[in-house]
């Protein structure tokens, strides 16, 4: 800092000089007073400037995810421009510009890719999703057949499955789009967080068909006491699990999310049995656990928060994560 306010104080007051000096000797009476005054008010006020605005460097922001991604773009390309038959750096442009929504520039580096590697079915879903972002409220013809390549090449495919269900639900066909959904819950492990997410789509399907899940269900509404989410990161674990009162300690149904996802209502049913015949519609009272894992385990440890209700025929049930374990 003293040595910029020095230089630049040196450097006005050569310019300054520069000026005044010939001034001076001319008309010395008539300028003198103002050369004198300019000499001093000037640097006085670059003081005061500087220290109300700081050092240059602090004009230097921090990145922000845009100019993180503009970096990126500008690498990608650097990279093409070196090797542009590289099929995995046309894809990443094309998710790079997806990301940002440039949908016409992702759309010619997904179609690159594809040139590149036509069987590829990650780069056949990227593209129809970009189709679909890019035309909202008309599916292209195009964007529905590579779907239909991709889940040719990967039947579990769950991207291209949940585009499958929603462009059905948009076009109304509510039984093709449970049956999509269904298919990529069978690909998700019973604990996966988004299974909710594609349950909840499911049951607006089967409501605009007039159909009532079958079997029992169980709305749980689920929150973290205010002095224990505090203390919380917001990436720990939570599982969430549904056993019989009086029965197998077996699960009957479990979720697994994180804190960041709280509070939340999840539905529990029978659909989301861990075992053929132990489903919640098979026992009358069940208890419903919500468990903070701090290591991460499904067995309890101490310094886990848990919290527990118990129901017996009801269809909704809450419960507040309040209790430490010891």
């Amino acid at each position: 800092m003293t040595l910029f306010v020095f230089v630049t104080l040196a450097a006005i007051a050569i310019a300054l000089l520069s000026i005044l000096i010939p001034l001076w000797q001319h008309q010395r009476d008539r300028y003198l007073l103002a050369g004198v005054s300019v000499l001093i008010l000037v640097p006085l006020s670059l003081i005061a400037v500087y220290a109300i605005v700081g050092e240059p460097r602090a004009i230097q922001r921090d990145q922000t995810p845009s100019d993180q991604l503009r970096g990126q773009l500008i690498t990608i390309a650097n990279q093409l421009e070196r090797n542009p038959d590289n099929q995995a750096n046309w894809l990443a442009l094309g998710s790079a510009y997806k990301n940002i929504e440039s949908f016409s520039s992702a759309e010619h580096a997904f179609r690159r890719a594809l040139y590149l590697d036509p069987e590829d079915a990650l780069t056949q879903v990227e593209l129809a999703e970009t189709l679909i972002f890019a035309n909202v409220g008309q599916t292209p013809e195009e964007a529905i057949l590579l779907l239909e390549q991709a889940l040719a090449t990967e039947p579990a495919n769950q991207k291209a499955l949940w585009l499958k269900g929603v462009i059905a639900f948009s076009n109304e066909q509510y039984t093709d789009a449970i049956g999509q959904w269904q298919q990529l819950l069978a690909t998700l492990p019973a604990e996966a967080p988004v299974r909710t997410s594609i349950e909840r789509q499911i049951n607006l399907a089967r409501q605009q068909l007039g159909e009532v899940p079958t079997g029992r269900v169980i709305d749980l509404a689920i929150e973290i006491a205010p002095e224990i989410q505090e203390s919380l990161e917001g990436d720990e674990v939570v599982f969430v699990i549904a056993q019989a009162t009086d029965g197998p300690p077996t699960p009957l149904a479990a979720r697994r999310l994180i804190v960041d996802d709280l509070p939340t209502t999840l539905s529990l049913s029978d659909a989301d049995a861990m075992i053929e015949g132990l489903t919640l519609s098979a026992f009358g009272e069940i208890i419903l656990t919500a468990r903070i894992s701090m290591s991460g385990d499904v067995a309890p440890n101490p310094g886990d928060y848990e919290g527990r209700v118990s129901v017996g025929p009801l269809t909704e049930a809450s419960l507040v994560i309040d209790t430490p374990l010891e």
